[in-house]
């Protein structure tokens, strides 16, 4: 669809409503949950959280303005800024205390958006990447969600179950 030629002013792009534009919802939510969700953590781990959720969400911006204008902008960035993303996120979650067998769950839907998006990866430009790409979006979005649920938890399940032995028996007295 696009070609070296053409002026940036005529960049053919889909409609704004179209499956492929409108399946980054499913990802942008979690997202804006993040930024404006409750963090009772820290003042330096709420600065941490806010910033990674703005960096997530300004890539999946970026990854709609991309396939908005049939995959001719940014594709020299898009698909790095994911990844650098997705091991920012998962190495974030190690540091939050999210436990490893969660992580590894999230890996196993990582592996499988990825089996997906190679498979539809070579019929691009053609009738079938429309079709199913946008799934591959609705896959990311539970991943996001996922991943965004389980930090929010860390937070919550810090205050309430100590860690430190000595203050679960302060607790208890």
């Amino acid at each position: 669809m696009c070609s070296k030629n053409q002026e940036n002013t005529n960049i053919q792009h889909r409609r704004i409503f179209s499956h492929m534009v409108v399946s980054h919802i499913a990802i942008i939510i979690p997202c804006i949950w993040w930024i404006f969700g409750s963090n009772s953590g820290t003042y330096a781990s709420h600065c941490i959280d806010k910033i990674m959720a703005i960096i997530l969400t300004m890539s999946v911006m970026i990854t709609m303005t991309y396939h908005y204008y049939y995959e001719c902008v940014f594709h020299s960035i898009e698909a790095n800024a994911l990844i650098i993303n997705t091991l920012a996120l998962n190495m974030y979650m190690l540091y939050r205390g999210v436990h490893y067998l969660y992580i590894l769950y999230g890996v196993g839907i990582l592996y499988i958006l990825q089996l997906l998006i190679n498979g539809v990866e070579k019929e691009k430009c053609t009738v079938n990447y429309e079709l199913y790409h946008p799934f591959c979006h609705d896959l990311a979005g539970v991943y996001v969600t996922y991943c965004v649920y389980l930090i929010q938890f860390t937070f919550t399940n810090q205050d309430i179950c100590p860690t430190d032995v000595n203050s679960i028996d302060n607790v208890l007295i």
